[in-house]
């Protein structure tokens, strides 16, 4: 029944001409838009908004990228989004509320995108339900109306994903240079990204036919020319060659987990694998956000800053004790990367991890109904990540270049987080990929169930 109702949906999705297709994923983003925006919108700027946000407003009045906490210029933020809002700063003067609307574009150039990138992948019928698919999903919708960085990473990341695409496919060697520009882009936005380069790098040397050395060069010059020249404004202002200075909260509190004992890291593990309301039925006064090491951060952050401590100072003591931990206990550390990633790929519901979901409202009432809630929207998740993860192995058995690239850009951000700690939001920029490799293998299970073909890998 399922199946046939699919297959209906597949149909007509085909049948529709390009410009009603356009149309349908404008559509909905609009609606989907209107829908949520109303209820989750984030028109305040508070958290992480707000070093982007003034730090926008100093870049466009011409003051430097410097925090006023910092004492002067810093490097505690990436610095991509605060010059993607000083630009529109400049040209329309301070409204967040152009950087919403641009942001709001961006959501059509990134479900776009993702038709593109799964087209090369998988064919044409997979790129348009990739990009319907994204345009009705509320947790990306949502967040475009944030002043956080998670939007213009993920259309960089898409934008640079397919023009490497295009530029193996039609083997223009100059389309490695644009590449790079914009990979450069996605890594000042984003830093964690950084060391994905060098696995490019890796990628380039092993699938690339002809004139790879060349195509890497110009790939790795146009790269450097981005990134380097952050890079060398951080070695000479702070002696430090990096893009910015921020590992050192995840890093703690992954790290700080290692010191507990049994008992607490067992609350733990049940809350990042079933939710937070499954343990404070047995424990009221349980908290995650203490559990998971954020509250414990918070405080030796307050203390250092009680001390004088700059940002990028503070952070490099985090570090600093980060690895102390890490070097005592490294299988330890090693075994908690693996739910980190567990936490890292939590489902959002739709802006809040699953995790807190119930969390603060009555323990006692509707227990059944909460846990049964909490329950099925795992399984359902489970089931999405679980084709995910076949999609992830199907699509290197096609050995194409494009195949390859989205599993490494996956593979790169999940085994990142192992060492880091697991907030959902963090993987934002990876879902449409995400998408793409969960109707890869939608596509492939349905063509297998029906005698009839009803999806051609070859179109």
């Amino acid at each position: 029944m399922i199946s046939k109702i699919l297959k209906k949906f597949i149909g007509l999705i085909e049948s529709l001409s390009n410009k009603r297709f356009v149309f349908l994923v404008v559509l909905l983003v609009v609606l989907t838009s209107l829908i949520w925006w109303p209820i989750y919108n984030g028109f305040e700027i508070n958290s992480d908004a707000v070093g982007f946000h003034r730090l926008g407003i100093n870049l466009a009045e011409g003051r430097g990228f410097y925090l006023e906490e910092d004492g002067g210029a810093t490097m505690f933020r990436d610095p991509g989004y605060p010059f993607f809002l000083a630009v529109s700063y400049k040209i329309f003067g301070v409204h967040p509320n152009i950087i919403r609307f641009e942001q709001f574009l961006l959501l059509f150039f990134i479900c776009f995108l993702s038709y593109l990138i799964a087209k090369e992948v998988a064919g044409k019928r997979a790129g348009r339900i990739s990009a319907i698919l994204l345009a009705i999903f509320p947790t990306l919708n949502i967040f475009a109306s944030y002043l956080f960085s998670e939007i213009l990473a993920a259309f960089l990341l898409l934008f640079s994903a397919y023009v490497l695409i295009v530029a193996e496919k039609k083997d223009k060697v100059y389309m490695f240079g644009w590449a790079g520009l914009i990979f450069g882009a996605l890594v000042l936005t984003k830093s964690v990204f950084l060391y994905l380069s060098i696995l490019l790098v890796v990628l380039f040397l092993i699938k690339l036919q002809e004139k790879r050395f060349l195509k890497i060069m110009v790939f790795v010059c146009a790269f450097s020319l981005i990134a380097g020249s952050w890079i060398y404004r951080n070695y000479k202002y702070f002696d430090k060659p990096m893009i910015a200075y921020r590992a050192g909260a995840i890093m703690h509190n992954h790290a700080i987990k290692l010191t507990y004992d049994r008992e607490k890291l067992k609350d733990f593990i049940q809350s990042a694998l079933l939710g937070e309301y499954f343990v404070k039925i047995k424990k009221p006064d349980f908290n995650f956000d203490e559990a998971d090491g954020n509250i414990d951060t918070k405080m030796e952050f307050r203390e250092l800053r009680k001390q004088g401590k700059t940002a990028q100072e503070m952070d490099a003591i985090m570090i600093e004790r980060s690895k102390e931990l890490l070097t005592a206990q490294p299988f330890k550390f090693f075994h908690l990367g693996f739910l980190e990633v567990i936490l890292l790929n939590t489902p959002m519901v739709p802006v809040d991890p699953l995790t807190q979901t119930f969390s603060g409202t009555n323990l006692r009432e509707l227990v059944f109904l909460k846990s049964l809630i909490l329950i099925l929207i795992r399984l359902v998740w489970l089931a999405f990540l679980v084709l995910v993860v076949f999609g992830f192995f199907k699509i290197l058995k096609k050995n194409k270049f494009a195949g390859f690239l989205i599993a490494l850009y996956v593979f790169y951000i999940n085994g990142v987080f192992m060492g880091l700690q697991g907030v959902p939001r963090l993987l934002l920029p990876v879902y449409p990929l995400y998408f793409i490799l969960f109707v890869y293998s939608l596509c492939h299970l349905l063509d297998k169930t029906h005698k009839n073909r009803i999806y051609d890998f070859s179109q």
